[in-house]
């Protein structure tokens, strides 16, 4: 199977980086995404490029959405884009189409609550500036539902995430609930899988990063790079970043396949995904030595965000869920 991007994603790919870097840089350390910058995102189509055109969206495919969000993890960039996206895709498959073209033409914003372990029907939102709705998902439910009145935020996550706390009687009636197992299945996948795409992301940035400071730092009368030790290590990050794209590329390829095929290739992409980018984070730490845990540089910044991602997500449960999956192979054949 052919993984390389056509001439129409190669160029969507820098369409983005280009919009990124001169709009939201990683370099000027941007927590909050401004009406601004949110209109101008919708405006790109990232909230709604896989949905369909009667929804507001572009008619694209999932492959395309993480070639987008692979530039997303690759800058950091803040705010409830995905979980925005991930509601507007509900609402769409629930035929709820005003809804979910408001969500897409950046009308409104969606914050993500999460239950809290040990919390009885306790909630932790996510990104809440600004969301009118909050969407929950659980293994066999998801919903929306108007944000609350009053909610006290705070930047409780050290990658600047906002949190706030709530319960679900808080939240009030739902303003759209789906409990068909296939559909949440798939809006599952979607976060899933697009969660996959900016922790590839961030295995690029951190290897690209590694290795360029690994040629201009000096020691010894040579850059460090030159040492068996860091040049090892490096290579081990590229070969963790090419398995992180190629992992998630597949996973979104045949997310339309059979059910249990497309969840364990999600997982699968989870997983090698969380792994991957744990180990990149921590070894673009490692190279930059002392200075990757200051705040003069960005390395602290790609570990700090993998750990939002990947709890959010709940991926470190995914390799125990993959092994408890039968096999591809086995599932399509079936």
């Amino acid at each position: 199977m052919d993984f390389l991007p056509d001439t129409d994603q190669d160029s969507l790919v820098q369409a983005t980086r280009h919009y990124i870097d001169s709009h939201i840089p990683l370099s000027e350390n941007i927590t909050r995404l401004d009406d601004v910058r949110w209109k101008e995102i919708a405006e790109l189509g990232w909230l709604g490029l896989a949905t369909e055109e009667e929804a507001g969206g572009a008619g694209a495919a999932l492959l395309d959405e993480v070639f987008v969000f692979r530039e997303i993890g690759r800058a950091l960039v803040p705010g409830p884009i995905l979980t925005t996206l991930a509601a507007a895709r509900l609402a769409a498959w629930a035929e709820r189409t005003a809804l979910a073209r408001a969500m897409i033409g950046g009308q409104t914003r969606v914050a993500r609550a999460l239950p809290l372990s040990g919390a009885d029907g306790r909630l932790l939102l996510l990104d809440t500036e600004e969301c009118e709705y909050v969407l929950v998902v659980g293994d066999d439910r998801a919903a929306l539902y108007s944000g609350p009145s009053h909610t006290q935020t705070n930047p409780g996550l050290e990658d600047g995430t906002s949190v706030g706390h709530v319960t679900l009687a808080d939240l009030g009636h739902a303003v759209l609930a789906v409990d068909d197992g296939l559909t949440v299945g798939r809006l599952q996948r979607v976060l899933s899988i697009l969660t996959s795409a900016q922790l590839a992301g961030i295995c690029g940035a951190t290897r690209d990063l590694a290795s360029e400071y690994a040629k201009g730092r000096t020691q010894f009368g040579k850059p460090i790079g030159a040492f068996q030790a860091i040049k090892h290590k490096c290579a081990d990050m590229a070969t963790s970043a090419l398995a992180a794209d190629n992992v998630t590329f597949f996973a979104a390829l045949t997310n339309d396949t059979d059910g249990t095929a497309a969840r364990y290739h999600a997982l699968a992409a989870a997983a090698c995904c969380r792994r991957a980018a744990f180990a990149n984070a921590r070894s673009n730490i490692q190279i930059h030595g002392a200075m990757g845990f200051t705040v003069e540089d960005h390395a602290h910044r790609f570990l700090k965000r993998t750990h939002t991602l990947c709890t959010t997500e709940s991926f470190d449960r995914a390799a125990q869920l993959l092994g408890g999956l039968p096999s591809a192979q086995t599932s399509e054949e079936a």
